[in-house]
């Protein structure tokens, strides 16, 4: 087990699925599927912050990021479950995405007094991709009232903001990359905080979790059509990513169902049920999943899949990640002086 630099207890995923696992942009999946692997150089933080649960997940070494194909640096995960079914829970996830916002963004350019630009990737037109378009929406952008309005600027606890959605590259003719990367060479930002949306191996976990990291990203990657990449290196600029999983492919949502079917029968008291079971599980092994695997990715059923409900649970999501980020770039300014200045 790669136990050096986990702290409080080791990653783990369950060995029976991990080898049945697809396509995962959250940093804490991904380390679980390959903790059977035997490498160094991931430090594991898990905590609770009002009630909200949050993981820490630093990639240190080459090694790492190698084989878990993530660039190294700090991947927050936080969990939104209940956050929109009861008030108070959705103020504690507020909290907790805003303080934990504004901590990667002091690591990163060190002060308080800062510019940024807010970057919702994404295709508005596609519900599960509009993440990033959706909360642009709500975002209190101020540079315009720096500059016409200093008066009004000074006496107000801003930060300069600018929101840009830049589209995708199928109906700009244009890489999301170089958009950014004019905008901020006019502009030139403190910060980049780019949005987007992301693939889970997990569907319960679909709009129910937030990813913050203090990396890069390839726009496109949950759906496997990575563009080039945005990061300090091509932009030049410090950048914080904010992801939130909204699709699952069909090679998790297989290996999900495969799953859950032997749980059911295992625990069924029907002898034929039981007997089923002792079957299937004898042949569920890693050889058997990549056959499916195989098999799945060579039919027309190799789809990217995401809930029937997405176009709600998208607003909730982008809602909540829109006055966090208010919270956070804005030192804390109440949700009544943002809601006035807004509309």
């Amino acid at each position: 087990m790669y136990n050096l630099y986990i702290e409080e207890e080791n990653i783990s995923g369950d060995d029976n699925m991990n080898f049945f696992r697809g396509r995962s942009d959250v940093a804490v999946e991904i380390a679980e599927t390959n903790a059977s692997r035997d490498f160094q150089g991931i430090k594991k933080t898990e905590f609770s912050n009002k009630g909200i649960d949050v993981t820490r997940i630093d990639i240190l070494s080459d090694q790492a990021s190698e084989i878990l194909q993530k660039d190294k640096g700090r991947y927050i995960t936080i969990n939104l479950k209940n956050s929109f079914e009861d008030d108070s829970v959705f103020e504690n996830a507020v909290e907790t995405v805003a303080s934990e916002i504004s901590s990667v963004i002091k690591d990163l350019i060190g002060k308080d007094d800062f510019s940024a630009i807010i970057v919702g990737l994404g295709n508005v037109d596609l519900t599960s991709d509009a993440i990033g378009p959706d909360t642009i929406k709500g975002i209190l952008v101020t540079k315009h009232i720096r500059e016409n309005l200093p008066q009004v600027y000074d006496s107000m606890r801003f930060n300069s903001v600018t929101a840009i959605s830049p589209g995708v590259l199928g109906q700009t003719g244009i890489e999301s990359s170089v958009i950014v990367k004019a905008v901020c060479g006019e502009v030139k930002p403190d910060i980049v905080i780019l949005i987007d949306s992301l693939a889970s191996h997990y569907p319960e976990k679909l709009c129910g979790t937030v990813q913050i990291s203090d990396t890069g990203i390839s726009p496109g990657s949950g759906v496997g059509n990575s563009r080039e990449k945005l990061n300090f290196s091509t932009i030049g600029v410090p950048v914080m990513t904010i992801g939130v999983p909204t699709v699952v492919d069909t090679v998790t949502l297989t290996g999900n169902v495969i799953y859950q079917i032997l749980e059911k029968l295992r625990d069924g008291t029907d002898k034929s049920e039981l007997s089923i079971y002792d079957n299937l599980s004898s042949a569920w092994n890693e050889s058997t999943a990549d056959i499916l695997k195989r098999k799945i990715s060579e039919t027309s059923l190799d789809f990217i899949v995401t809930p029937k409900d997405i176009d709600c649970l998208v607003k909730k999501v982008s809602h909540l990640l829109s006055i966090s980020l208010n919270k956070a770039l804005h030192n804390n300014i109440s949700q009544e002086d943002i809601n006035a200045l807004l509309n």
